[in-house]
C-alpha cells in the first residue's frame, strides 16, 4: 500500500498512490491514515484519481476513518473515476462523504465551509 500525505489548509490530504484499495491493502491503508490523524485533525481529504477497483473491504476502511473523525469531521474524495462514483452512490456512502473533482476545488470548499462555522 502506497500513500503520501501532506497537511494543507487544516486537513490531512491523502493521495493513493495504488490502483485499488482491496481486500489485500485496506487495513494497511486505515492503518496508515489512521496513524496521521493528530487529535486536531477533523478533515482528511482522500484523492484517488489513480483508483480503479474498490471493494467492499476498502469501502469499510474509509467508513472506519470517516467515524474516527467524528461528529463535525469530514472524510471528502476527491479524482474519483466515474465507475468509483458511482459505487459510492450505489452504497449511499455519498451521504457521509463529500466529493469534489479535484484536489484544489476541494480545499476551496473545505476552507470556505469551515470558515462558515
Amino acid at each position: 500500500m502506497r500513500i503520501e500525505t501532506k497537511s494543507e489548509a487544516g486537513s490531512l490530504v491523502v493521495l493513493l498512490i495504488d490502483n485499488h484499495l482491496g481486500a489485500d491493502v485496506a487495513a494497511e491503508f486505515k492503518r496508515q491514515v489512521m496513524g496521521q490523524l493528530s487529535a486536531g485533525v477533523r478533515v482528511v481529504l482522500l484523492e484517488i484519481s489513480q483508483v480503479t477497483f474498490v471493494d467492499s473491504t476498502g469501502l469499510g476502511a474509509l467508513v472506519a476513518i470517516r467515524k474516527r473523525l467524528g461528529e463535525g469531521g469530514v472524510l471528502a474524495i476527491c479524482g474519483s473515476q466515474s465507475l468509483i462514483l458511482e459505487l459510492f452512490q450505489l452504497t449511499r456512502l455519498d451521504k457521509i462523504v463529500q466529493f469534489s473533482p479535484d484536489t484544489e476545488t476541494a480545499l476551496h470548499h473545505l476552507v470556505a465551509e469551515a470558515a462558515r462555522r
